[in-house]
């Protein structure tokens, strides 16, 4: 199921996994990256699990952008519905 997550949040975003967990500040693929941690947080990974798996130096980076996605609005709030319709098999 978590791998299922990135991968849908590669198909929304038209980004590669690598560019996913990569470390570009590129918006469009720090959007992605931000909304895959947060989906990944909200099936219950670890703050630390994250931040190992995106290849950061430890879990701060992971609850920042947690945190900025809890404040969704918008274009961001609509993203993450699209990409659970995803997750759930809906046709978005």
């Amino acid at each position: 199921k978590d791998f299922k997550i990135l991968n849908a949040c590669c198909l929304h975003f038209g980004v590669s996994y690598d560019d996913l967990i990569g470390h570009s500040r590129l918006p469009g693929l720090v959007r992605a990256r931000h909304s895959a941690q947060w989906l990944l947080y909200q099936y219950e990974w670890t703050l630390s699990d994250i931040g190992r798996l995106f290849r950061q130096a430890d879990h701060t980076a992971a609850l920042f952008a947690i945190r900025k996605m809890n404040g969704a609005e918008g274009g961001l709030k609509e993203d993450l519905q699209d990409i659970i319709k995803i997750l759930r098999g809906e046709v978005v």
